[in-house]
C-alpha cells in the first residue's frame, strides 16, 4: 500500500482513493443487485410454469371424469360401441396429457442461469425434446451472442413454446432452430415442415391458437416482435425480432 518512490500519502490521494472504493462498492452493489433480478425472474419463470401444469391437469381430470361418467352410462344402457369411443377419447387426452407434463418438467430443468450459456441451455431442451418428440432437430446459434438475462429468459420460454406447439399440432418431421444477429437485431427463428395453418383464419374451428398469444405476450414484454408465417402444407416460421442494442449485455 505505500508509493513507489517513498513519498507519503496526501490528502489528495486520500480522497482519490476514497473515491475510487465508492465506485468499486457501487459496482459490486450493482452486481448483486443484477444477480438478484436474474434469480427472481427464474424464479417467477418456474412458478408460472407449475402454474400452468396445474392448470392443465385441472382441465385434463376434469375431462377424464366427464368421459368416465359419459362410458359408464352407455354401458348401463348397453351400448358398447358408444362406451368405446368415449374410452379412446379418454385415452387419447391421456396421452397427450403426459406428453405436456413431461415437456413442462424438461422447460422446468432448462431454464438459462447465471453460470449456464444460452447455447447449452437449448442445446440440452432441443435434445431432450428430439427425444420425446421424435422430431428432428437442428440448432443453430450465434456463439459470440450475448443477450441479458431477462432477454435471455424469454428467448429460452418463446422456443420452448413454439416446439410444444409443433409437437401438439405441426405433424412435423424435422425443426430448425436458429438464434442470430442480423442488421442490428437479433433474429430467433423456428421452422418446422408440418401442416402448417392459415395465420388469417378467424372461423372458431379453422384458427388454431398455438399458444400464440402467450408468445406475443413474451415478445412485446421485452419490446420485440414475434411473427408468423405458415400456409395449409407449407410448415410454420415463428419469427422473433428485437433491436440488439437492447437485448445484448
Amino acid at each position: 500500500s505505500e508509493k513507489l518512490d517513498g513519498a507519503l500519502f496526501t490528502t489528495d490521494d486520500e480522497e482519490t482513493l476514497e473515491r475510487f472504493a465508492v465506485q468499486a462498492a457501487i459496482a459490486i452493489d450493482n452486481a448483486h443487485l443484477h444477480a438478484q433480478a436474474e434469480e427472481i425472474a427464474t424464479a417467477r419463470e418456474r412458478l408460472r410454469i407449475a402454474h400452468e401444469m396445474h392448470d392443465g391437469l385441472a382441465q385434463v381430470l376434469g375431462y377424464v371424469n366427464t368421459k368416465v361418467q359419459a362410458a359408464k352410462q352407455y354401458l348401463r344402457r348397453g351400448m358398447t360401441d358408444d362406451a368405446n369411443q368415449q374410452l379412446e377419447e379418454l385415452a387419447i387426452s391421456a396421452r397427450q396429457a403426459y406428453g405436456d407434463v413431461r415437456e413442462s418438467i424438461v422447460g422446468l430443468r432448462t431454464l438459462p442461469g447465471r453460470d449456464r450459456m444460452l447455447e447449452d441451455v437449448l442445446s440440452e431442451f432441443l435434445q431432450q425434446w428430439k427425444d420425446q418428440s421424435g422430431v428432428d432437430t437442428e440448432l443453430t446459434i450465434d456463439p459470440e451472442l450475448r443477450l441479458q438475462p431477462s432477454i435471455e429468459l424469454q428467448v429460452v420460454r418463446i422456443i420452448q413454446e413454439s416446439l410444444t406447439n409443433v409437437r401438439k399440432h405441426a405433424r412435423a418431421t424435422k425443426v430448425n432452430v436458429s438464434v442470430h444477429r442480423a442488421n442490428g437485431e437479433l433474429v430467433v427463428t423456428i421452422h418446422d415442415n408440418g401442416m402448417g395453418f392459415n395465420p388469417e383464419a378467424t372461423a372458431r374451428g379453422e384458427f388454431p391458437k398455438f399458444g400464440l398469444t402467450t408468445m406475443r405476450e413474451r415478445a412485446s414484454s421485452i419490446h420485440g416482435l414475434l411473427e408468423i408465417e405458415s400456409a395449409p402444407g407449407s410448415g410454420t416460421t415463428v419469427r422473433f425480432t428485437m433491436p440488439l442494442a437492447s437485448a445484448g449485455t
